[in-house]
């Protein structure tokens, strides 16, 4: 198994008016890869009467910026492992906003393919009362309006299990081989959230293993289990003695599903809540849990 990268969101500690500063910053508590929120873009721009927003500016402005972003990381000597896209995608009833949001999504899988981002983490939508099926149509539609881009640039588009969506791992699995078949091309695969899951599924070790190489990318945080908190590695118990994830079950999981992609945290709240002063701290924190995980995933 070849060494995983550790990576962690752009959140909390990234700031676009001081980029350089900021991924110098990153670099220098350990980090070799990020996780970039394309979906921050649209959400710091976005005008909700006009539908406009970042991704609407010409590609001669989007390529500037991204190109800063680009040499940047570049210059640092990290990488940008995977992407994170909007959500949600998709609002019932609302057929405009819908139709704009799949065109901002094929954009940011245009600057993911600028970038030499292979993965972008696309939502699927789960909807109330509706069945399974009639979720897997309307989701089937959205992913279908993505398709021809993602082909185009090389991107692979991740579902990810949110709550009570891709919780069950044989019919997670069947969702993207379905997708696989309906393009024609492996363009879908899976982001595990290892934080979501510990709220929705029971056996992370037997999820994973089921997944197998559909799994492409990872977001890592902690819960207590009842709340989506997104909080810092191994800090959150059921009780005194017993830490609330399994953390055992998803490092045996990745190493027996052969994982070779990014140790990503999404840590963002855990980051947050702790004083501007601490926030160095608290990133070597999660890269030396990082570390961790990177020895006992990969240890014979």
């Amino acid at each position: 198994m070849k060494k995983l990268e550790i990576g962690v969101c752009t959140s909390v500690w990234y700031e676009d008016e001081h980029l350089e500063e900021s991924l110098r910053f990153i670099r220098d508590c350990g980090f070799e890869a990020i996780d970039f929120s394309f979906d921050r873009l649209y959400n710091s721009t976005l005008d909700k009467e006009k539908l406009t927003s970042f991704y609407d500016r010409s590609r001669e402005e989007r390529e500037a910026y991204f190109r800063r972003v680009k040499e940047a990381v570049e210059k640092y000597g990290l990488h940008i492992s995977q992407g994170h896209g909007l959500f949600p995608i998709y609002v019932p009833g609302d057929e405009r906003g819908n139709a704009y949001r799949t065109q901002v999504t094929n954009t940011m899988i245009e600057a993911c393919s600028y970038l030499g981002c292979k993965y972008l983490v696309v939502h699927p939508w789960a909807g109330g009362k509706m069945t399974a099926e009639e979720q897997f149509r309307i989701n089937r539609d959205i992913y279908r309006g993505l398709m021809d881009t993602a082909r185009r640039c090389g991107v692979t588009i991740c579902l990810e299990n949110l709550y009570f969506i891709c919780d069950n791992a044989r019919e997670t699995c069947q969702y993207i081989d379905d997708l696989n078949q309906d393009a024609g091309a492996e363009l879908f695969g899976f982001c595990f959230d290892v934080a979501h899951a510990n709220l929705m599924i029971n056996n992370l070790y037997q999820y994973i293993t089921l997944l197998g190489d559909r799994l492409k990318v990872l977001h890592i945080h902690d819960n207590d289990g009842t709340n989506d908190t997104h909080m810092l590695p191994f800090t959150q118990v059921k009780n005194v003695r017993k830490l609330a994830l399994d953390w055992e079950g998803l490092i045996k999981g990745l190493r027996d599903a052969h994982f070779e992609g990014c140790l990503s945290f999404e840590t963002v709240f855990g980051l947050e809540v702790l004083p501007p002063e601490m926030r160095p701290a608290g990133l070597r924190f999660v890269f030396a849990a990082g570390e961790y995980l990177r020895k006992r995933i990969t240890e014979e």
